[in-house]
């Protein structure tokens, strides 16, 4: 009789916590559904909006770190922000390539040095003459040149480059601006920049990033975003072979 009546009350306790499993999962399906419902009235601009409020903003070192380990976490953190902010990410990643290039380049390709013009050459030795043609002053002059490069003339060119590359995204109806595709080009850089020195693998990563990049800030799926980039690669390499077979006929 006792043993009757623990597995009545076992078999009760089953069946009120079935009921109540069954009652939450109703009461979630109920509440997704009425989310569903509500959010369909409110305008995608506005949704996008929310969205982008719920991701936690990153700091610098966060950003740096989270592209290379999980840069779909910058994107979504960084989708709407500006164009200037980006450009300063990009800048402040480039001191690494800035300080280590013209190392690299006194140590094992000094060769380079002797192209850089006697007026240039003058003025460096003008201002450090106790160390005229010495690697320190080699060093500097290099400095200079990579500072210039990638502070100024990259920035340029990469503006021109990203407008391009924002056709595409637009030929494929991407739903972001153009501050999306700079900073989807930008942070898939990362590994450019910090890795320099491993130039084939970086190329393939950023191709990677880019891909990630594009299909959270546009709203692509993977393989879209991967023929956008795609896209965008065959354009300048049907560019680079048109003026191959110019100057092939011309001479």
């Amino acid at each position: 009789v006792a043993r009757g009546s623990r597995q009545r009350i076992q078999a009760a306790r089953h069946r009120r916590k079935r009921k109540t499993c069954s009652n939450s999962t109703a009461a979630q399906n109920s509440s997704r559904a009425a989310l569903k419902v509500f959010s369909s009235f409110i305008p995608k601009k506005v949704q996008k909006r929310l969205q982008s409020r719920r991701v936690k903003k990153m700091g610098l070192f966060k950003k740096i770190g989270n592209s290379i380990v999980h840069p779909s976490k910058v994107f979504r953190a960084t989708r709407g922000e500006s164009v200037w902010k980006h450009l300063v990410y990009l800048i402040v990643i480039s001191i690494i390539p800035i300080l280590l290039l013209p190392l690299i380049i006194s140590i094992f390709y000094s060769d380079i040095y002797s192209r850089i013009p006697a007026n240039v050459l003058s003025i460096v030795s003008s201002w450090l003459p106790n160390v005229a043609d010495s690697f320190f002053s080699k060093y500097l002059t290099l400095l200079g040149y990579s500072a210039l490069l990638f502070v100024i003339v990259y920035p340029i060119i990469l503006f021109v480059l990203v407008g391009i590359f924002h056709l595409f995204v637009k030929v494929f109806r991407g739903t972001g601006k153009y501050r999306d595709s700079f900073g989807a080009t930008v942070y898939s850089s990362t590994p450019e920049m910090l890795f320099f020195f491993l130039p084939g693998i970086n190329n393939i990563w950023k191709f990677v990033l880019l891909i990630i990049g594009i299909s959270i800030e546009h709203g692509f799926s993977k393989v879209k975003s991967f023929f956008v980039v795609l896209s965008n690669i065959l354009f300048y390499v049907l560019i680079g072979l048109a003026i191959y077979l110019v100057n092939l006929f011309l001479t």
